[in-house]
């Protein structure tokens, strides 16, 4: 069900009333999320022939 419809058929004044309720994290979907973050933050490693700069990049 769509936040919006609950926040009405609840009546909650506040749209962060419904989310913090009515939503919860699974451990999977954590651990995924968590993962992307992570990789994110990992350093870019030196000799990646994607990074590497070229004369068009000057």
């Amino acid at each position: 069900m769509l936040p919006k419809m609950v926040q009405s058929i609840m009546g909650y004044q506040h749209y962060s009333t419904t989310i913090d309720i009515h939503t919860h994290v699974s451990e999977s979907k954590y651990q995924e999320e968590a993962g992307k973050i992570g990789r994110a933050m990992e350093p870019e490693e030196m000799g990646n022939e994607d990074n590497k700069k070229t004369d068009l990049d000057n």
